[in-house]
């Protein structure tokens, strides 16, 4: 599996490498997810425990932009269209739309699953104790200077932009009691697996 770590710290190349090796995987699964002898929720369980862990290993580190979500979006969507299918209607079939597909899926969407997982692992860092490494890097300062130019947007920023838009209010300290957090989390997965399809 791995990490791919560009000069530059963009995480799209790790999107976009994650994708590679999803369509990978799809494409060794193909004729399962096109035999007519598996029903929908077989190739359902497939893309959801053996080709989504695939692009979303390692992801509760990632910082996305919303070109980075409808990438991976738009990945998704078309692994539903393979197993939903074309519908036929006027007389001539035709690719269902995004709601349709998402409508039919009845599951959170790929973005809210990311989303969550990094939620799950930031409740996880500010629990860490004080002196611990992995508090010690989250807490540090690497030193040196900016880049000229507007600053890359942080993994915490995501993180705290995620809480506001879900009403969170002083997520540390709700950090520390994990069955608070545990609902957190759940909260943005079902959120997200409303949202994304709009």
């Amino acid at each position: 599996m791995g990490s791919l770590i560009t000069d530059n710290n963009v995480i799209t190349e790790e999107i976009k490498e994650r994708l590679k090796y999803g369509n990978m995987c799809y494409g060794v699964l193909l004729p399962l997810m096109k035999s007519k002898d598996l029903s929908r929720n077989a190739k359902k369980k497939i893309y959801r425990t053996v080709i989504r862990p695939i692009v979303t290993y390692a992801s509760e580190n990632w910082c996305m932009v919303k070109d980075d979500e409808r990438m991976i979006s738009t990945w998704e969507r078309k692994i539903l269209r393979r197993i939903y299918g074309p519908k036929f209607e006027n007389g001539e079939w035709q690719s269902r739309g995004n709601m349709e597909l998402y409508g039919l899926y009845q599951e959170p969407q790929i973005v809210g699953v990311i989303k969550s997982s990094r939620l799950r692992w930031a409740g996880h860092i500010e629990r860490s104790e004080e002196n611990s490494l992995l508090s010690r890097i989250y807490r540090g300062h690497p030193g040196g200077k900016r880049c000229v130019g507007r600053p890359r947007k942080k993994w915490i920023e995501d993180v705290i932009e995620d809480l506001e838009e879900m009403g969170v209010r002083m997520w540390r300290r709700k950090a520390q009691d994990r069955e608070t957090w545990a609902r957190i989390v759940k909260q943005i997965l079902d959120q997200n697996g409303r949202m994304d399809g709009r």
